[in-house]
């Protein structure tokens, strides 16, 4: 927590897919997946009943399947209040 009204936080997941064989009715595949998903949050709560969010995300898969990869870059906000 960079205060007490602000909060930072950070965030990174890495993963590995395999996918070991197939699914009753569908062709084999010898598919692997590596998903990166990076992210940067910031609370801010100017007052005792509001918190006010920001956040930026990067999300990536490479596959060694043809079309099967992806990149995503995505920013939100949000607000809550509370009663």
């Amino acid at each position: 927590q960079a205060t007490e009204n602000i909060a930072l936080r950070a965030r990174y997941d890495y993963g590995v897919r395999d996918f070991k064989g197939p699914l009753p009715g569908f062709a084999a595949s010898n598919r692997s997946d590596k998903t990166n998903l990076a992210s940067l949050t910031a609370e801010w709560k100017p007052v005792r009943l509001l918190t006010l969010m920001a956040y930026l995300q990067r999300d990536q898969r490479t596959s060694n399947e043809f079309g099967a990869d992806y990149k995503s870059n995505s920013v939100g906000f949000s607000a809550k209040a509370s009663f």
